[in-house]
């Protein structure tokens, strides 16, 4: 079965195609273009790179939320075109979960998070070993202060990554709250992948749905629509 993972969430773009669990191909772009200007073009491109088209493909699967507000509403609308023309099963997976995919060969607290401004992050928990992992916390915002109150009790090794991986360490840096377990991957590891978002379709095959069904995963209201609530009181 192969499914075509797309992810719009963030800064970057990614595409990836698996067949069953296998890595068929995998695309991945930071040059500060719009994600409108590269995903199509992308996802045109990894198809070709594969000989394959549209036609080949069973499944779509879209990272949709949380994450850029612009983004997320991109890569859900680019889903929802291109299952409504072939008519092709869709999956929704959370941004966070593709993240913490990036860790799976690690052993301890995983700690996905994602810059949410204001001393916040959107962040999920994951306990992983032995190549599984089990969610613990379920996406939401949380204070980045309230956040380390909470991982600070975890006794085994703690695994931060993400986008809001920096702001996170600058903070804890900032208010003496680093420990000897707190670690930091590397760049790569703190991206969500396409790639990632196709595996995570292909092992919850039962959670498929259909173009129309695919929706954004807002956990909070977008600053324009803060600023207007506080303007109408």
């Amino acid at each position: 079965m192969k499914i075509l993972g797309i992810d719009t969430s963030a800064k970057t773009s990614s595409v990836g195609i698996c067949d069953d669990d296998k890595i068929v191909g995998e695309l991945f772009l930071d040059k500060g273009l719009t994600h409108s200007e590269t995903i199509l073009p992308m996802i045109d491109e990894i198809l070709t790179r594969n000989g394959l088209t549209l036609d080949d493909i069973d499944a779509l699967a879209v990272n949709n939320g949380p994450g850029s507000f612009t983004g997320i509403r991109i890569g859900v609308a680019v889903v929802k075109g291109l299952a409504f023309e072939k008519n092709i099963p869709c999956y929704e997976v959370s941004t966070l979960d593709s993240i913490a995919y990036n860790c799976k060969d690690k052993n301890g607290l995983v700690v996905a998070v994602m810059d949410a401004r204001r001393n916040q992050v959107y962040n999920a928990n994951y306990i992983v070993s032995d190549g599984k992992a089990e969610k613990v916390i379920k996406d939401r915002s949380i204070l980045i202060k309230d956040l380390y109150l909470e991982i600070s009790e975890y006794d085994g090794d703690v695994f931060v990554i993400g986008d809001g991986q920096d702001k996170v360490k600058e903070f804890f840096e900032e208010n003496n709250m680093t420990q000897d377990n707190f670690y930091f991957p590397d760049y790569y590891d703190n991206l969500q992948k396409g790639i990632n978002t196709a595996l995570i379709a292909y092992d919850c095959l039962e959670n498929k749905k259909c173009g129309e069904e695919i929706l954004p995963l807002y956990l909070k209201l977008s600053q324009a629509e803060q600023e207007l609530r506080k303007k109408r009181g």
